[in-house]
């Protein structure tokens, strides 16, 4: 999955684990980054809040489960 998504690496948490931006998350569902908001407001699309700034990043898990139609 990192391999379609332009622009790098994103953010890593504190374990290492790799992360995507919400940027890459809307990239990879082809719709805007407001959608991919909206998603997650609706709890269809679970999130990772860390940090001081409460930084929100996306598990690739999370993300195929939602492609898979399994929503949390």
């Amino acid at each position: 999955m990192n391999e379609m998504v332009p622009g790098g690496p994103a953010s890593m948490d504190g374990l290492g684990e790799r992360l995507l931006t919400q940027s890459e998350v809307a990239y990879l569902l082809r719709v805007d980054r407001v959608t991919v908001r909206r998603l997650t407001a609706s709890g269809k699309l679970r999130k990772v809040d860390f940090g001081k700034r409460r930084m929100v990043r996306y598990r690739p898990e999370d993300v195929a489960a939602f492609l898979a139609g399994e929503a949390p």
